[in-house]
């Protein structure tokens, strides 16, 4: 019984630790991210994104992804490309970003500019632009 009553209490401390001793992750990131760090900025959409460490919402993720692909960080303006690539009538910015992250030299953001090129998603056709940006996917190691 003690032993079962110190295993309870070991696990306890380990899941309420973040909460007595500082700043959960998530705090901790969001502090970084207000302070306008692109990386934690990122970091926090995805927590919103996913519903890690905080309430999930979506709205707040894409304000949060928008601050770090403003500045460049180019994960984050590929995450918003695919979130945007998700509802048609958003084709047109998930092609901005898309190809501000693979103008960076994103494989997979390549391989989507052209896909979109190819087809006209968002974009007028242009299949012989649609074939430079599968081929520098492809050689970026895009499969």
């Amino acid at each position: 019984m003690k032993s079962i009553t110190s295993l309870l209490t070991c696990v306890l401390v380990t899941l309420y630790s973040p909460l007595v001793h500082g700043q959960t992750e998530f705090e901790k990131i969001k502090e970084k991210a207000e302070q306008g760090d692109a990386k934690a900025q990122n970091n926090l959409g995805k927590m919103y994104y996913l519903g890690r460490g905080t309430q999930q919402d979506k709205e707040k993720a894409i304000e949060w992804y928008t601050k770090s692909a403003e500045q460049g960080f180019v994960e984050a303006q590929h995450k918003l490309g695919r979130i945007y690539f998700l509802n048609p009538e958003h084709f047109k910015e998930a092609f901005e970003w898309f190809s501000k992250a693979a103008n960076q030299g994103h494989p997979e953001a390549q391989y989507l500019v052209g896909l979109m090129l190819k087809n006209g998603y968002g974009v007028q056709k242009d299949r012989i632009k649609a074939l430079e940006w599968t081929r520098k996917a492809a050689e970026g190691g895009y499969e």
